[in-house]
């Protein structure tokens, strides 16, 4: 890994991967706005879903997205800890156990589609009626919970990894953008405001470009 293609080729795969993260992101608000925001009673979201598979799709992105980024962040601490590396190596731990905490809750949402499917194939108002009430509480789980304390640490991240990016090569750009991107990041997990977010593909694009052209000769 000490060799100077080892080190272009892990610069280039690591920005490939956030570049390609940043553009599904933006993908997924687009398709998030097309969907609006889920109805909170459980029977309307259920209806809502079963006969769509835009939801689907959003959420299969979001895991892709998860899993790239993990490498990613791997990646990122493997360049920054030459800069500063107990600090790098706490933003690196502190993404890969907010990936993890979205990987379960992609999980936890997708049961959603199986629930719309069963509620809409049930016969009794009974079995309906508890359909619907597993799915409040799913989303509940997912979204009030998983989401939010997804956002808030991933956040905090990007907002230790933007800052020792500022010590390095990566110009100021990329950690500034970082710096904003993680505190309206941590505010809107608190708020439970999602939109909040967009600065967080911008900064994977923005870094992952970066990151290339540092591989390149």
């Amino acid at each position: 890994m000490n060799s100077p293609h080892a080190w272009k080729g892990l610069h280039e795969t690591g920005g490939g991967l956030l570049i390609v993260a940043g553009v599904l992101y933006l993908l997924d608000f687009a398709l998030l706005i097309v969907m609006g925001n889920p109805p909170s009673d459980g029977a309307l979201l259920l209806k809502s879903i079963a006969p769509q598979t835009t939801f689907q799709i959003t959420i299969i992105i979001f895991f892709v997205i998860d899993a790239i980024l993990v490498p990613a962040a791997a990646v990122l601490y493997i360049v920054l800890r030459e800069v500063n590396g107990t600090p790098a190596m706490i933003g690196g731990v502190v993404a890969l156990v907010a990936l993890t905490v979205d990987l379960v809750n992609s999980v936890v949402a997708y049961s959603l589609i199986g629930l719309g499917s069963s509620y809409a194939a049930a016969t009794s108002e009974a079995s309906k009626a508890a359909y619907a009430a597993t799915a409040e509480f799913v989303l509940g789980v997912s979204y009030n919970i998983g989401t939010r304390f997804f956002m808030v640490l991933f956040s905090v991240a990007i907002l230790i990894t933007s800052a020792v990016m500022l010590k390095g090569s990566f110009g100021k750009i990329a950690g500034y953008l970082g710096l904003m991107a993680g505190v309206l990041g941590i505010l809107g997990g608190l708020a439970g405001v999602i939109p909040l977010v967009i600065l967080w593909p911008v900064w994977f694009l923005a870094t992952g470009v970066k990151l290339y052209r540092l591989g390149r000769p």
